[in-house]
């Protein structure tokens, strides 16, 4: 079995907590080193890897979609962490 670990994707919900607070957008962007949140169709492509031939070797992999944030910090971005 294989995963897809998702950083922060954008949604409704998402959307209307950061324009209550717009320190939350600025808190996750600063560890997203594309700059962006993820959006559904971020998904896609990895989703079609995993549901098709090119695959069927993988197994037990962990494919983390967040921008580049594991990479960065290893999600070291958190409230409370200093300005830049």
């Amino acid at each position: 079995m294989n995963a897809i670990v998702c950083g922060q994707i954008s949604n409704q919900s998402l959307e209307q907590r950061m324009a209550d607070d717009p320190r939350l957008r600025k808190n996750f962007l600063r560890g997203i080193p594309m700059g962006r949140l993820g959006v559904n169709e971020d998904i896609k492509g990895i989703a079609l890897l995993l549901a098709s031939d090119a695959s069927s070797f993988m197994t037990g992999a962990l494919i983390p979609l967040d921008g580049g944030n594991l990479a960065k910090n290893a999600g070291g971005s958190h409230p409370g962490m200093p300005e830049f």
